[in-house]
């Protein structure tokens, strides 16, 4: 019996210690399930996920979209550290998905607005899969790249959570860890990208409404909404064991 106390106790230090224990990947999930702020005039919103880890900065997204009405073909997005992007910031960064081309460049204009496409700062491409009628864009941001940009200025919060540009967090003792997010879903020929862009030239995103009862540009927002931490394998296999050992220590108590 001893030596069944002297591995609980084993475990639990070792699930405690910060070093062993800590999870750096942090994700946020939401689902049809899950209150809706924004509307379906995109396409109908079917899913969101995003994850990043704060050691190397890597973000992961993967948006889905109903496109059996509007047939999404671009996205823009903003994501912070917990508070909703409401109001155009250039402290913030900007994420453009159009024709295969992702590119970031500071948030300085209304989403559904054109935008003049200066300062870019990171370009890449994202990919797009089809089930059924659902449409999925998936891509991955070093989000390192975007913090770090000298362009920004001391005021420069960039992109990412749950910490921004300065590694500050914006939540509260319990519960410090946060994301805020607006992304636009632009349908039906509703945005075009006018000129090639890349870092260091620029173009135009340019913005047409459709009839007022089918606008085609879509709205989905979070503010403040907490993330969860991802478990690192070792802190996964100590959580089985521990259980292993506690079922292990109740059979024991039975059998004496």
């Amino acid at each position: 019996m001893n030596h069944l106390r002297q591995s609980i106790a084993a475990v639990a230090a070792l699930l405690l210690f910060p070093s062993l224990s800590h999870a750096t990947v942090w994700e946020y999930n939401w689902t049809t399930s899950d209150p809706l702020f924004g509307n379906n005039d995109g396409g109908i919103w079917r899913s969101v996920h995003f994850d990043q880890d704060d050691n190397t900065g890597l973000f992961n997204a993967s948006i889905s979209l109903d496109t059996a009405t509007n047939n999404t073909s671009a996205l823009w997005l903003s994501v912070t550290n917990g508070p909703t992007p409401s109001t155009a910031s250039a402290n913030y960064a900007g994420v453009y998905l159009i024709d295969g081309n992702l590119f970031v460049r500071p948030y300085s204009d209304n989403p559904t607005s054109d935008h003049e496409l200066t300062n870019v700062i990171t370009t890449g491409g994202y990919s797009v899969s089809t089930l059924g009628t659902v449409k999925t864009f998936s891509f991955s941001l070093d989000t390192n790249t975007i913090n770090s940009w000298s362009g920004g200025g001391v005021g420069w919060l960039g992109f990412g959570f749950p910490y921004d540009a300065q590694h500050n967090t914006n939540g509260d003792p319990f519960s410090p860890y946060r994301i805020g997010a607006w992304v636009r879903s632009f349908a039906d020929n509703s945005v075009a990208l006018n000129a090639s862009v890349s870092v260091g030239s620029a173009g135009t995103w340019d913005v047409t409404w459709g009839q007022p009862e089918d606008p085609n540009i879509g709205t989905w927002d979070i503010g403040n909404a907490p993330v969860s931490p991802v478990p690192e394998p070792s802190s996964a296999l100590l959580a089985g064991l521990a259980g292993m050992i506690f079922v292990s220590a109740r059979r024991f108590k039975r059998l004496r």
